[in-house]
């Protein structure tokens, strides 16, 4: 693989990552699901103290689409920034290493990091494995991430 074949992968898979977050964001489940594959797997752990035994996780893409809608109602307006990506690609597999803020209308509501694993399909970068870990999360709040 030439360096920039390398770049352009990572590049998608940071393309992905982002319109993971806005679709999010927006409330757009579906858009989101469309970025995931059929078999998707995401795991949500809690280390936030408090959390712990909280894990959360979700087999397939229409678990995860049913899982983004839903935080969506609960938590309403919210907006998801990423920071510190790591990727390292590998062929047709990618992954992420990345820290996530969520913020709601009362400032920060969690945080944490996320490692996703990406493998092409069609030409297309889509997340495979997403393993979210909730570091902390505001006082009261209830997290069901991502």
């Amino acid at each position: 693989m030439t360096i920039a074949e390398e770049l352009a992968i990572k590049d998608a898979v940071r393309d992905v990552i982002m319109r993971y977050f806005l679709a999010a964001d927006e409330g757009r489940a579906d858009d989101l699901g469309a970025l995931c594959t059929e078999d998707a797997k995401m795991n949500i752990h809690y280390s936030a103290p408090g959390r712990t035994g909280s894990d959360l996780e979700y087999r397939s893409r229409s678990e995860i689409v049913k899982h983004a809608a839903n935080f969506g109602r609960a938590l309403g307006f919210v907006r998801h920034h990423c920071t510190t990506c790591l990727i390292e690609v590998d062929d047709d597999q990618a992954t992420a290493l990345f820290y996530y803020q969520a913020f709601n209308e009362r400032g920060i509501h969690h945080f944490g990091r996320i490692h996703d694993r990406f493998i092409r399909v069609d030409e297309k970068w889509l997340i495979a494995q997403r393993q979210v870990t909730t570091t902390l999360s505001r006082s009261g709040a209830q997290t069901t991430e991502c």
